[in-house]
């Protein structure tokens, strides 16, 4: 039978390309790692990464067991993204691990049910079908281009919003751990094409996604010190005597940033000519930052030198000393940037004194 399905050698049922082949990148990670489970448990195609011989769990040519690190290199993926997957596989009884933590596929089991995924406009449906037949044939193709391509725009949209939010929080968690003194390390496995076409679309939707964030974001306010890495956090929504007393004294900093504001002149649109070293020294490091942006960042810098005149090219010093090695937007400056000018601020106090 193995020989008359193409199977090659072996006593392999089915031609191993049947399963092997969706080891390939085209195919998401879960798929992939279910292949590759399948062709280190039931493959004996024989070969420099097959196993010599069938188990119940994942092992190698000499029998040895392989593990979720030998998956990610055999298919060339992030080691995360691998996690994942074995846990969706795990979830969905693809698979498990045995008393000794192996990797054991599962021989019979019966998927979970999935929830109907509803449908706004199904262009399968027999009512849109019976309308399409009705249109001339070149309206018909016409019609069907232009859904497809919108489709493809769609996607295009899809990602660059994702990227964005990723890089968002992205900053927002190396921010969190850097306070308490650890360095996240982040991988990138894509290619220079992918990486420069992702960050394409995420400078695109980076400002519209920022203003979202910070729109309903109402509960929770962190600002770096300017002294040290830490961070502090205020959440409105605990009610211990701790947070009560926060409270307090975010009400009464909020006076206090009210009478700044009133002592300040108010800067009503951004204009590049205004402030050209600021801006500069901004679209430099990040491009993709917006007028408001840039706006909000100049009128916290200037409430932030407490009385003192702030000027162009103090903006401009603040944000070369406030640029984060792995910064990923502008709009991290309007934290940045007015601690890196109060720290200017009480520094020129304590020499006074």
């Amino acid at each position: 039978m193995a020989r008359i399905m193409g199977g090659g050698f072996g006593f392999d049922p089915m031609p191993p390309s049947q399963y092997e082949s969706y080891m390939d990148a085209r195919y998401p990670p879960a798929i992939r790692l279910a292949a590759w489970v399948r062709k280190h448990t039931m493959g004996t195609s024989g070969g420099k990464e097959s196993c010599g011989g069938r188990a119940e769990y994942a092992i190698d040519t000499k029998g040895r067991p392989l593990t979720l690190k030998h998956a990610a290199a055999h298919l060339d993926m992030d080691p995360g993204n691998v996690h994942r997957a074995w846990k969706n596989l795990e979830t969905e009884g693809w698979v498990r691990r045995d008393e000794k933590g192996r990797l054991v596929i599962v021989g019979t089991f019966k998927l979970p049910r999935l929830e109907p995924e509803i449908v706004c406009t199904d262009n399968d449906s027999d009512y849109i079908q019976k309308q399409l037949a009705k249109l001339a044939p070149h309206l018909r193709e016409e019609l069907l281009r232009l859904e497809d391509a919108d489709k493809e725009f769609d996607l295009q949209v899809q990602r660059g919003l994702i990227a964005a939010k990723r890089f968002i929080f992205g900053q927002r968690q190396n921010t969190r751990w850097m306070a308490f003194g650890v360095k996240l390390r982040r991988n990138n496995y894509d290619t220079e094409e992918k990486q420069a076409e992702r960050a394409a679309l995420r400078d695109a939707a980076l400002p519209l996604v920022e203003k979202f964030v910070q729109t309903i974001e109402p509960e929770v306010s962190y600002r770096p010190s300017a002294d040290s890495a830490q961070t502090t956090y205020i959440r409105y929504s605990e009610s211990s005597p701790e947070i009560e007393g926060k409270r307090v004294q975010t009400a009464a900093a909020a006076a206090q940033q009210s009478n700044k504001q009133q002592q300040q002149p108010e800067t009503k649109a951004w204009s590049p000519k205004d402030w050209p070293e600021t801006d500069r020294a901004i679209t430099e490091r990040f491009p993709a930052t917006d007028g408001p942006t840039r706006l909000k960042i100049v009128e916290a810098a200037r409430l932030a030198g407490n009385g003192t005149r702030i000027q162009d090219h103090h903006i401009a010093l603040a944000i070369a000393q406030a640029t984060k090695p792995k910064q990923f937007s502008g709009a991290l400056y309007e934290q940045t940037v007015p601690a890196v000018i109060e720290a200017w601020a009480r520094d020129a106090e304590r020499g006074k004194r």
